[in-house]
């Protein structure tokens, strides 16, 4: 089937959402040029998420793979004395660059969108609150005005504060990113895998990780980008909603 190899689904639950949200839009797309270019605008959003899906599924492809393939090649019980591995995953991290610029590229889509439905021009989530001042309807802007007011506090991971580069802006203007290396620990007692942080933040350094003895776990990294993609899911739709409810252009 070509499905899974040309395209990538959303989760029913967002899917259902977002269609449920766009529906005013592609009503206004068939009345008038305008209300077939904040459709467009609004589409773009979900063309966004989908690739933020599509790697964050290649970054548990690469954890899950990397799983099997360190207990196909140390069966345990292990012979030898407790050995402790470090290697490093650029696959992990090209992935992962990847993803910080998708889900940031959706915010940006988000913002275009939003501020073309108040009759503004705009493509950055961080000047989208300044972009609807005293726009209208102005109750519905002040709604989206509160609901991005903490958006870079909401996503640190994709935006820029004062005191610090994010990990997307690092990736996008500096240096590379190291998303994460793979700990093995190889004993008596059985094999133990754990992703020590890279410089992300997310994952637990060296330091703090017992694993010898332990049993191989689900996917890290992958848990960590199903918070944020919640979060993100979350917050599109919320703002988005607003964005929906605003007069359709004549």
């Amino acid at each position: 089937m070509l499905g899974p190899l040309i395209g990538v689904e959303h989760p029913q639950s967002f899917e259902n959402c977002f269609l449920a949200m766009l529906a005013p839009f592609q009503d206004a797309s068939r009345a008038c040029d305008e209300g077939r270019r904040r459709n467009d605008l609004v589409v773009n959003v979900w063309e966004g998420m989908l690739a933020v899906r599509y790697h964050r599924n290649a970054v548990e492809r690469i954890e899950l793979e990397t799983i099997r393939r360190v207990l196909d090649e140390f069966t345990p019980p292990w012979e030898g004395p407790e050995t402790s591995i470090s290697i490093k995953m650029s696959t992990l991290g090209f992935e992962y660059v990847a993803y910080l610029n998708a889900a940031r590229r959706t915010l940006d889509y988000l913002a275009r969108g939003v501020a073309a439905c108040f009759s503004r021009q705009g493509g950055s989530i961080k000047a989208l609150a300044k972009t609807l001042t005293d726009a209208e309807p102005r109750g519905l802007a002040e709604e989206v005005r509160t609901a991005c007011a903490g958006v870079v506090e909401r996503f640190p991971h994709l935006l820029s504060a004062r005191d610090g580069k994010s990990p997307r802006d690092r990736a996008a203007h500096r240096s590379p990113v190291e998303a994460a290396s793979l700990l093995v620990v190889l004993g008596p007692n059985g094999i133990g895998m754990a992703l020590q942080d890279g410089e992300i933040g997310h994952l637990a350094p060296a330091s703090q990780i017992a694993i010898s003895g332990a049993t191989p776990g689900q996917p890290q990294l992958t848990s960590v980008l199903d918070a944020q993609i919640r979060e993100l899911e979350d917050f599109v739709l919320e703002v988005l909603a607003y964005a929906a409810t605003t007069p359709p252009p004549s």
